[in-house]
């Protein structure tokens, strides 16, 4: 005779939970790689300022809703490439006082989900967090700074344009 098993309702109730509770902690770390280094899944606005320093005078701002640019912007973010943490660069020195200062915000529903921020000096890092961690990157290709100036006319560096 075989045995038959019976699972209760409880049984499954829990076993659901306890694998939800494994899938949550698993996503919710805040590394320096991995579900940092991607876009949020969701944005519905981008604000660009350009900021020139050490003036602090704003000489760009840029707003859209537009869908296809905002994801232009944050995949063209993914191409700088990634910098290690701990990472030791030998950068350019630029004598030029001034240089510009870029911050980039991606919303959702009025809350930033999120941001990039980089000085386009020396190496040229930028410097990006969203709710599941951050990221640094180093030296934008002349690409993406070609393709932020065409999407949204966000001027090109006044020192660190390749």
């Amino acid at each position: 005779m075989a045995n038959k098993h019976i699972v209760g309702i409880s049984f499954i109730r829990s076993t659901l939970l306890c694998s939800s509770l494994l899938l949550l902690s698993a996503c919710g770390t805040t590394s320096t790689s991995g579900l940092a280094d991607t876009p949020p899944p969701y944005a519905d606005q981008l604000q660009i300022t350009v900021t020139l320093q050490p003036a602090q005078h704003v000489v760009f701002t840029y707003s859209t809703l537009q869908a296809a640019i905002i994801a232009t912007v944050q995949n063209n973010l993914l191409t700088i490439p990634f910098s290690p943490p701990g990472a030791v660069y030998s950068c350019p020195s630029y004598t030029s006082p001034t240089f510009d200062s870029y911050d980039v915000r991606f919303l959702a529903r009025g809350n930033i989900v999120e941001h990039a921020t980089s000085d386009a000096l020396d190496c040229n890092f930028w410097h990006i967090s969203t709710s599941r961690g951050e990221v640094n990157r180093i030296s934008p290709p002349k690409s993406f700074w070609d393709s932020l100036h065409q999407e949204t006319g966000t001027p090109l560096p006044v020192n660190d344009y390749p």
